[in-house]
């Protein structure tokens, strides 16, 4: 109780104490910045055996009240050179060599006081390997696997595709124009993956890429390459010849028939010179097989027979100016005998993902025209298959 009288006092020293203490606040300076270096991607992500360099983007600011601060960047502990000669800047891109660890330092002037640093790295990180495409020749399957489970797109195109960062944070475009895709297609989910392109066309070439999205760091991964189409092959079979009108009244059809594919010979009956005695109804085996590699998208078959009338039955042995020999033959008479013909093409660019389509039966039907009365029939068959 004794103490009492110097109460008023005490609080007097609090209410001074306290004044100065929120004055001295209120004209303090205001906390400055700190000082900020940064880099991304970092680590530098490089996804391929022989990729040998990739890309950082540096942002950096040593704040306005040090506007002489400079950026120096030094390689795996080495000398120091300077990078950029600005307080503030970015983003900018730097090399970055694969395998080695960038230090980037924001230095004030005279090199005394590190504000602030960054130190990138790179790291190997193959998402997308044993890539293995298997080409045939309308389709081709791409056999891959990835890192983590993923859901991979696979396109192919004629065209090159454009160039892509291996590894980014959004999905890159590969082509120009949606156009410029041949086919596209998504692998199955998980970690080994196989995507199926199909309506290819045969022995062309042809550029893939392969995207892959990584659910656990966000980041897209793309490879690219290429291959090439097996060559379609056609084989055609000219099996049987059938002579529905032998074209004479009275006696059996001195004849002669050439067939063709694409306007070149393929066989001829009878196999040697002359002509063959034959009567309506009569049927004969062919069974000639010719067969074409990189064939062409169709096939033009064709068969011409000639009647010689000549001497009424005599045969002519040396098969001289033969008109069944002219692919171009139509149907028609003349004082040395009729002729007839037929044609049929075929396409063969097939698109469908098979390796074999066929046999497939033809039959060519010549009909009597223009004072011509042979009439016969050719039967056979061709197949398409593909080989590399």
């Amino acid at each position: 109780m004794k103490l009492r009288p110097h109460t008023g006092l005490r609080a007097a020293l609090i209410r001074i104490w306290l004044t100065a203490g929120i004055i001295a606040c209120l004209e303090a300076p205001a906390a400055k910045a700190a000082s900020t270096i940064s880099a991304t991607p970092n680590p530098v992500v490089y996804v391929t055996i022989g990729q040998t360099q990739g890309t950082t983007t540096l942002t950096w600011d040593a704040g306005a009240d040090k506007p002489n601060a400079k950026v120096w960047v030094s390689v795996d502990g080495g000398a120091e050179t300077l990078f950029a000669n600005t307080h503030k800047g970015g983003p900018t891109a730097a090399p970055i060599q694969i395998g080695k660890t960038y230090t980037f330092k924001l230095w004030n002037s005279t090199k005394v006081v590190v504000w602030a640093s960054v130190k990138v790295t790179t790291k190997y990180f193959p998402f997308i390997g044993n890539i293995k495409p298997d080409p045939r020749g309308t389709y081709a399957k791409i056999n891959f696997t990835t890192k983590d489970s993923s859901l991979p797109i696979v396109s192919v195109s004629t065209k090159k595709p454009l160039s892509f960062p291996l590894v980014s944070t959004k999905d890159e475009k590969t082509w120009s124009q949606p156009s410029d895709i041949a086919s596209t297609n998504f692998a199955q989910i998980g970690t080994q993956h196989q995507a199926q392109l199909n309506t290819l066309k045969p022995s062309t070439l042809y550029h893939y890429v392969i995207s892959a999205h990584d659910k656990k760091s966000g980041l897209w991964f793309k490879t690219s390459g290429t291959f090439k189409t097996f060559r379609r092959m056609v084989t055609v079979n000219f099996r049987k010849l059938w002579i529905t009108d032998d074209s004479d009244d009275l006696s059996a059809g001195d004849l002669r028939f050439g067939f063709y594919i694409n306007g070149q010979p393929a066989a001829k009956y009878p196999s040697g010179s002359g002509y063959a005695s034959l009567d309506t109804g009569d049927q004969k085996t062919i069974n000639r097989t010719v067969g074409f590699t990189n064939a062409k998208p169709t096939l033009t078959l064709k068969a011409t027979g000639f009647d010689n009338d000549v001497g009424f039955g005599g045969l002519d042995s040396t098969g001289a100016n033969f008109p069944a020999g002219d692919p171009n033959l139509g149907t028609g008479e003349g004082k040395n005998g009729e002729w007839s013909s037929a044609s049929q093409t075929i396409n063969v660019d097939n698109h469908d993902p098979v390796d074999t389509v066929g046999p497939i039966f033809f039959k060519l039907v010549a009909k009597g025209a223009h004072g011509s009365d042979l009439e016969f029939e050719v039967h056979g068959e061709y197949k398409i298959s593909y080989a590399p």
